[in-house]
């Protein structure tokens, strides 16, 4: 907010002495977490508050407690603008909040974030490229690159003591450096935080913008805290909050090509739960991947995951076999082939023999991601649904449910029966589908290099499965290499913050 008062005040960011006290003041607060053994994880300029004229670190939902320099994290947490390359790989340092601190300095100095484009290109600039701080005084530069470096031992040893270089740094020559005897630290929860130095779970109350006392009349809050760019929500008055108390809307919905495409808000409620994040509502149909087939963007995105690299020759197929739908076209045997004659890619049939790569690049053509498995299990219901699985009924009784269908498969919108509590359908039937995940391996789909695992985890079922996929049944890893492209094998798409 304070960003944009500036601009719209013809200044191109905030003045930098205003910019280095407030995040002086910030970095007071994340080392006093790091002595309690807490990472914040999600430092960002919307998680600073400015009260009362004092920086207030705020939103403890990603925070959790460490107690090694680096270790690993089940998932990976933040918001990509301002993540730490170890984060990217599923690690915490100490110097994680660091690396955020100082590319959310930079984006309020520079007037935009370190790296832009699509998730993929984000991941792929803060793993591995030096950001543009030319616009900046050489002294300045030179200490944002530090504390931005790649590697965390290699930043400085506190949030403290780069907050201090950056000072010194942008203190005119001669200028009088009067120490500051005030004590600024000022964090939400301290109760909360010092429980989980304790017990190990941190609960903080998230911040409040309507305390700035120079805002007399503030903006209305917006509906909802997030919303995908290019959806629009299906309800505007049906809202679901999640464990952190954000707003998001039920059922966003989109035109693709002439396909209505819905996806489902899967909200965060417990503290191990993922990020609340969009689930398509169905898997992904033959019609609607044709949209994704013929345009330009296809091509550009199959030759950018294409490698010549031995072992990742085959992450893209180089032919559109999923027009030849499931199952085969024929069968050697006359008598068998009514039991196997699904011949070419159907409407609304999911989309099958598809690569987990290929489905990435759809994925990344629709802004989103495959989902990992924890989110999947988190969609389908597991841990909050009662029912056996995310179905309705026995196991046994095959009414209503895509199993058993020798003459191939459903389409995606069939099936009363088979819908999970967060509203995805035949999450328990009508094909696997491909999650982002690897055996044994913290990097993700895509690949960019080989990778001693290459077998992917799947969820789902089959339909020429005999029962329904179970919660009990989900807790047995099923897997498939990378460069398979299975006509049983499906997939759907999920939305990020």
């Amino acid at each position: 907010d304070r960003f944009k008062e500036c601009q719209d005040k013809g200044l191109p960011a905030i003045p930098t002495g205003e910019l280095v006290t407030f995040f002086g003041q910030a970095a007071e607060a994340l080392d006093y977490l790091q002595s309690q053994h807490v990472s914040h994880r999600d430092i960002k300029p919307q998680n600073l508050l400015s009260l009362q004229g004092f920086a207030k670190v705020a939103d403890f939902g990603l925070a959790r407690g460490q107690d090694e320099k680096l270790e690993e994290a089940s998932v990976v947490c933040g918001t990509p603008y301002y993540m730490a390359p170890e984060v990217w790989m599923q690690q915490i340092s100490s110097q994680s909040d660091q690396y955020g601190l100082a590319a959310t300095y930079a984006h309020m100095r520079i007037g935009k974030p370190l790296f832009t484009g699509t998730f993929h290109e984000i991941f792929m600039h803060h793993i591995g490229s030096v950001p543009d701080l030319d616009s900046l005084p050489p002294a300045e530069r030179a200490v944002l690159l530090q504390a931005l470096d790649k590697k965390p031992d290699q930043r400085f040893p506190s949030c403290v003591a780069f907050a201090q270089a950056l000072k010194e740094a942008t203190t005119p020559i001669g200028a009088v450096v009067v120490p500051d005897r005030r004590r600024f630290l000022k964090i939400a929860a301290i109760p909360a935080i010092l429980a989980l130095a304790t017990a190990g779970y941190l609960i903080a109350n998230k911040g409040s913008k309507d305390d700035k006392p120079s805002n007399p009349a503030p903006p209305p809050e917006p509906k909802v805290s997030w919303q995908p760019k290019g959806w629009e929500p299906e309800n505007e008055d049906d809202i679901v909050t999640d464990r952190n108390t954000r707003r998001f809307y039920r059922r966003l919905v989109r035109d693709v090509g002439g396909q209505k495409v819905t996806m489902v808000v899967v909200p965060r409620t417990g503290s191990t739960d993922p990020k609340t994040f969009y689930m398509m509502e169905n898997k992904v149909w033959n019609d609607l991947y044709a949209v994704f087939a013929a345009s330009e963007q296809s091509g550009i995105l199959f030759k950018r995951y294409s490698s010549p690299q031995v072992g990742l020759e085959k992450m893209v197929s180089g032919e559109q076999l999923w027009r030849r739908g499931a199952l085969s076209e024929s069968h050697p045997d006359p008598e068998m082939a009514p039991y196997f004659g699904v011949e070419g890619a159907k409407g609304r049939l999911p989309v099958f023999r598809i690569t987990v790569t290929e489905a990435h690049c759809f994925a990344e053509w629709m802004d989103g991601r495959l989902p990992r498995r924890k989110q999947w299990l988190k969609a389908a219901g597991q841990g909050e649904d009662t029912r056996v699985g995310p179905f309705t009924g026995a196991a046994t009784d095959t009414n209503g449910l895509a199993i058993n269908l020798r003459n191939g498969p459903w389409p995606v919108e069939q099936g009363n029966r088979d819908v999970s509590i967060h509203g995805c359908r035949q999450m328990a039937t009508n094909g696997e589908e491909w999650t982002r995940d690897l055996q044994g391996e913290t990097t993700v789909i895509p690949l960019d290099r080989k990778l001693s695992s290459q077998r992917v985890h799947l969820l789902s079922q089959s339909y020429l499965s005999a029962e329904p996929l179970t919660f009990e049944a989900m807790a047995i890893p099923r897997l498939k290499d990378c460069t398979e492209n299975s006509v049983e094998v499906t997939f759907r798409v999920v939305l990020e913050e």
